[in-house]
C-alpha cells in the first residue's frame, strides 16, 4: 500500500499543533509492513530525518498551488492513499483519502471571523467530509459536533488520541533562563476568542491580589499574531506588564522545561478539539486547571483541577488551592507514567494505518 503524505507542515521556526502532530506521524513512517510512504514538502517545510520517500517542491501560492499543481506531484507517485493533517483535499483522481478534522471553531459565533470566512469554512469542510474515506479526530466531542452539522457517515470517522511527544517527561533539570523565570503559572497555545487568554488575563489579576507573599507571574507561550498583539495590549494597558512575559518561538526542549517547573498549567479555553497542551502539561507532571469541557475530560481524567471558564470567582479560588497544594515527586512522576502510556506516538501511528488499511 503506498501512502502519500500532506508534509508541508510542520513549518521552519512555526511548530503549530497541526505541525507537531504531522512531525511525529513523519519521524514513525517507514517503509515496511507492505506500507511505502512519500512525504510532499515545500521550501518551507522543517528539514527531517525521515526514512521514506521525499517529494520537495518550490510553492509560491498556495490556493493556486493546491488547486492545479499539488494534484499533479500526487498523480505522479501512484498512490493508495492520501493522508493529510489539516482539512484540505487535493483533486488528485482516484485515490483514497484520509484527513484530520482538529475542531470546528469558526462555527462559533464567538469565533471573531467575517460572516463571508465563516460560510467558506463550512463550505470547504463539507467537501472535505463529503470526499474524505476517513476522518480522524483527536476527541469524541469532535466526532459528535460532525455528525451533528454535517451529512457524514459515523463509520467513517475515527476516534484517535493525539499524541505526546516523548520530549514531554518529568525531569529535575532547569535551564537557567527557565529559573530566573521565577514562580509562574505557564499558559500554552493561540490566543484566539474561544482560548479565553483575555479571560486568564482578568483571572491572574485578582489571584496576584490574594497571594501575600512571592512574585508569581504569568507566562504565556504562543504565536505572534494578530490575538497575541491584542493580548498584549491588553496586558501593557493594565497594572500586570512586569508580572505577564509572552514568550514565542520556543523549542520543545525549552516547552518541556517551562512545563516542569511551573507551578501550574491553566488553560480556559471555552471549546477545543482535542487540547495537546493539557495532555503534554501533565506528561511533565504539571498540576493542571483547565475548563471543564468534554475535550480536556477525555485528556485528564481524575488529573486536573476543572472549573467552569466563565466564573472568575471559581476559577480564581481554584487557582489559589492548587497553589497551596503540594504534589510529591513520586505522585507527579505517576501521573506522567500514565498520561505518556496513555498518549504513546507509535500508538498514534499504528492506529492511523490500522485505520487505513481496514
Amino acid at each position: 500500500m503506498r501512502i502519500g503524505i500532506d508534509a508541508r507542515e510542520p513549518k521552519k521556526g512555526n511548530l503549530t499543533g497541526i505541525g507537531r502532530l504531522s512531525k511525529i506521524f513523519l519521524e514513525q513512517a517507514r517503509d515496511k509492513d507492505g506500507f511505502q510512504f512519500v512525504a510532499f514538502q515545500n521550501q518551507d517545510s522543517l528539514p527531517l530525518n525521515l526514512r521514506c520517500k521525499v517529494v520537495k517542491f518550490y510553492e509560491p501560492a498556495t490556493f493556486l498551488f493546491e488547486r492545479f499543481i499539488f494534484p499533479y506531484y500526487i498523480k505522479k507517485e501512484t498512490l493508495d492513499w492520501f493522508l493529510s493533517f489539516y482539512p484540505k483535499l487535493p483533486a488528485a483522481g482516484r485515490l483514497r483519502y484520509a484527513v484530520f478534522i482538529h475542531d470546528l471553531r469558526y462555527l462559533d459565533m464567538r469565533q471573531k471571523i467575517s460572516l463571508l470566512k465563516r460560510k467558506l469554512y463550512q463550505r470547504a469542510t463539507k467537501e472535505v467530509i463529503k470526499k474524505a474515506n476517513v476522518i480522524f479526530v483527536g476527541s469524541k466531542y469532535t466526532k459528535e459536533i460532525i455528525l451533528s452539522r454535517f451529512k457524514a457517515k459515523e463509520r467513517n470517522i475515527s476516534v484517535i488520541p493525539y499524541p505526546v511527544d516523548s520530549i514531554f517527561c518529568i525531569k529535575k533539570e532547569e535551564k537557567e533562563s527557565i529559573k530566573a523565570l521565577g514562580d509562574y503559572i505557564l499558559y500554552v497555545g493561540s490566543f484566539s476568542p474561544l482560548k479565553n487568554v483575555s479571560f486568564l488575563i482578568d483571572v491572574f489579576g485578582e489571584a496576584k491580589k490574594e497571594i501575600s507573599a512571592g512574585e508569581l507571574k504569568l507566562v504565556l507561550v504562543g504565536k505572534e499574531d494578530e490575538g497575541f498583539m491584542r493580548i498584549k495590549q491588553k496586558v501593557k494597558e493594565s497594572t500586570l506588564e512586569k508580572s505577564v512575559k509572552f514568550l514565542t518561538n520556543v523549542d520543545d526542549s525549552y516547552l518541556a522545561g517551562l512545563y516542569n517547573n511551573a507551578r501550574l498549567f491553566v488553560s480556559l479555553s471555552l471549546e477545543e478539539g482535542f487540547g495537546l497542551p493539557v495532555a503534554e502539561a501533565l506528561a511533565c507532571g504539571c498540576r493542571v486547571v483547565c475548563s471543564d469541557i468534554s475535550p480536556f475530560r477525555e485528556i485528564g481524567l481524575n488529573y486536573p483541577y476543572y472549573v467552569k471558564p466563565y466564573n472568575k470567582q471559581e476559577v480564581v479560588r481554584t487557582i489559589l488551592s492548587a497553589l497551596n497544594k503540594e504534589i510529591s515527586w513520586e505522585k507527579r512522576k505517576e501521573r506522567s507514567s500514565f498520561i505518556r502510556s496513555k498518549y504513546l506516538p507509535s500508538l498514534f501511528y499504528e492506529s492511523v494505518l490500522k485505520e487505513i488499511s481496514a
